[in-house]
């Protein structure tokens, strides 16, 4: 079903608000990183991450002229679809963006590389992001019996 005039332009406005809301996450993840709050600033990292993702899907609805407004709803719901979605075509295949990060001095793998992939791991994506914020009980043979 076509976009009515309307509704593409919520949707245009909705698209904006994510980048610009994707942007001070990143800002704040910066800061977060140099004074060494490495947990919270790989959270705003991951989240502004999902808000470019929500920017691009709804930018490529726009782009179609078509909109499943329940369908939608439901993919900016999941975490991981708004994470492959940003982390992607904004890191992945933007060799500036690949060129800028560099390669792991270990691996010599490309750092964006590994984020394409924990953004695709369903599983690791919402478990990593919890725990740059919560302590997690673990198990009980993880606790060391005297």
């Amino acid at each position: 079903m076509a976009l009515d005039p309307a509704r593409r332009e919520h949707l245009r406005v909705v698209e904006y608000q994510a980048r610009d809301m994707a942007r001070p996450h990143i800002t704040a993840a910066k800061v977060l990183y140099g004074s060494h709050f490495w947990p919270h600033a790989c959270f705003l990292s991951m989240t502004a991450v999902e808000e470019l993702g929500k920017a691009l899907a709804i930018q490529k609805v726009r782009a179609d002229d078509d909109e499943d407004g329940n369908q939608l709803i439901k993919a900016l719901r999941d975490h991981t679809f708004k994470a492959v979605m940003g982390a992607f075509p904004a890191l992945v295949m933007n060799d500036a963006a690949r060129d800028r990060h560099g390669r792991h001095r270990e691996t010599g793998d490309y750092r964006l590389d590994r984020v394409r992939s924990l953004a695709a791991a369903p599983t690791e994506w919402m478990r990593l992001k919890n725990a740059c914020l919560y302590v997690d009980l673990g198990d009980a043979s993880d606790v060391a019996r005297e």
